[in-house]
């Protein structure tokens, strides 16, 4: 029997990132989105950053709706 996060696999993260568009991040877990952009970002970044787990579904139209250039929550 699989466990559950071999069935699951990989997932989509939405970053917010202050003063940057939102940024869609494929990971495990948000702690490993964390993780990764601690190696990238500046400490008193990383304390602002806003994480939420997303459908592809729901990444893909926000992708719609910022090629429309309609605002993105």
């Amino acid at each position: 029997m699989k466990k559950f996060k071999e069935f699951l696999g990989e997932a989509f993260f939405k970053v917010r990132i202050p003063d940057v568009a939102p940024t869609f991040v494929e990971a495990d877990s948000a702690s490993q989105v964390k993780q990764n952009m601690r190696k990238i970002l500046k400490p008193d970044v990383v304390k602002e950053l806003e994480i939420e787990r997303v459908t592809p579904a729901k990444m893909k139209q926000m992708y719609r709706d910022m090629a429309k250039e309609k605002e993105v929550e």
